[in-house]
């Protein structure tokens, strides 16, 4: 009977925890198997979202805490359509060591409408639950344990330390006598290297980063904050703008007064959210988003290499 009692609590509760946006375009829900769990347990959160087919889910961004819970893990655990519409699912991993009844908060699932490019939220319902404790008992034959123990100091001890010290002196003697030798030596100046177009830089850390094959090796976060210092560091030195010290919001804003970027700006700023969501709220793209964010990145750059300056009509061509 209790079994039973049990089964259809989390049937409701899992009924409950669904947000609805306007004209039914996006339906989410989370549930969990069991609302009952002993302190440090791992909680595994089943999210899922049913959208219109215009939305792109982006996936649950919550960061390292959700209230009294810690963030472990977010996993997508399926992305599929039916009947005209994109279903999608994640499993978060939760943990606590909050005792007694507590609630997981409302958890934010962003989507790109691609409609307009806009970012759409939903949240879930929070869902009730009780964190017990372990039951140690009385057992008399538990005791603290014991302070270490302080070995006496040996010779054979300290040998390791005085070997790195005579290596220390050797290395610091041998770099006075080399900087000895090079201050005699009469230096010339290096010839200054040529300068590189920021688009032929960025197209050639792109090759390289494409070369790694990051991502193809779990590396996800890597290969995301690579790409993204990459597209920075070629906005910075292209237009100027100091992307490397601005935020993602800071860079499209900075972005809005050089007309080449303009009819671009929209990929840009969804270019740059789903990179701040992988390196900082544990996105988990899928192989299909990370081929493309690589190709947005090329198809970026090759449209804001510089054209030459065709000459006005009326003047003439000096020869």
């Amino acid at each position: 009977m209790v079994a039973v009692r049990h089964s259809l609590s989390v049937v409701l509760l899992s009924a409950l925890c669904t947000t609805l946006l306007p004209a039914q375009e996006v339906r989410v829900n989370a549930s969990v198997d069991s609302t009952s769990h002993l302190i440090g347990d791992w909680i595994h959160v089943l999210v899922s979202a049913e959208t219109a087919p215009h939305f792109q889910a982006l996936g649950p961004a919550p960061g390292d805490t959700l209230g009294p819970f810690e963030v472990l893990r977010i996993r997508v655990q399926d992305s599929s359509e039916s009947g005209g519409r994109k279903l999608h699912s994640w499993v978060v991993r939760l943990t606590t060591f909050d005792t007694g009844a507590i609630s997981i908060p409302p958890l934010a699932l962003h989507f790109l409408n691609t409609a307009d490019s806009s970012i759409q939220t939903a949240f879930t319902d929070p869902i009730p639950l009780s964190i017990k404790t372990v039951d140690l008992g009385e057992d008399p034959h538990l005791k603290d344990i014991k302070p270490p123990l302080d070995a006496p100091l040996r010779f054979e001890d300290i040998v390791p330390y005085l070997l790195f010290l005579a290596l220390l002196g050797l290395a610091a003697g041998g770099y006075l006598l080399y900087r000895r030798f090079r201050k005699n030596r009469d230096q010339e100046p290096a010839p200054a290297a040529a300068a590189i177009p920021a688009h032929e830089r960025a197209l050639m850390a792109l090759k390289e980063l494409e070369a790694k094959r990051l991502w193809q090796q779990g590396r996800v976060k890597e290969y995301y904050s690579e790409l993204s210092e990459i597209m920075r560091r070629f906005f910075e030195n292209r237009f100027g703008v100091p992307a490397l010290e601005m935020t993602s919001d800071e860079i499209v804003q900075g972005l809005k007064a050089v007309p080449e970027t303009e009819r671009f700006l929209k990929e840009i700023d969804r270019f740059l959210l789903t990179s701040d969501l992988v390196k900082f709220a544990r996105y988990e793209p899928s192989m299909a988003e990370n081929e493309a964010e690589l190709q947005m990145a090329y198809e970026i750059v090759r449209a804001m290499i510089p054209r030459p300056a065709v000459p006005e009509e009326g003047h003439a061509v000096a020869r």
